[in-house]
């Protein structure tokens, strides 16, 4: 569930707009895996959100995204596996966000695990968050350590 300053966070930001739980099972099925519970949740009820700084990657009606101003995590997520970015070896990994110079923060997708989000790229390659909210409010107060 998505705490009240996760919520707030993002409606301070630029929202795409929810969409419904079709799309998502559909972004769950392309990219074989299933959404922790905290982002499905996000997904529907804003889509994407670009605020303070960062961006966190989401679905997006193709209709409300032209010209494109987000990220789509199944585009994003099919691109870095097709480049073998490191990382996506970890086929229950997805992307979420990145900081623009060669880390990316994925979500982990693992069913046995607790939805963390782990910075990886040039020499790094760690857990950075215990969940989505904490990642979004550490990334927009500058908290994160990698």
């Amino acid at each position: 569930m998505m705490t009240q300053d996760f919520r707030k966070l993002c409606e301070t930001g630029l929202v795409s707009g929810g969409v419904c739980p079709t799309l998502i099972a559909e972004a769950q099925e392309t990219l074989g895996v299933v959404f922790p519970a905290a982002y499905r949740e996000f997904l529907e009820e804003f889509g994407a959100v670009m605020a303070k700084g960062f961006q966190i990657y989401g679905i997006i009606e193709r209709s409300k995204n032209d010209p494109p101003m987000w990220q789509q995590v199944v585009d994003e997520c099919r691109k870095l596996r097709e480049w073998q970015q490191v990382g996506t070896e970890r086929r229950h990994f997805i992307p979420i966000s990145d900081d623009g110079m060669g880390v990316y923060f994925f979500l982990d997708t693992d069913p046995s695990g607790n939805g963390e989000v782990h910075a990886v790229g040039p020499g790094v390659d760690q857990i950075i968050s215990k969940n989505l909210d904490d990642f979004a409010i550490g990334y927009a107060l500058g908290r994160l350590q990698f």
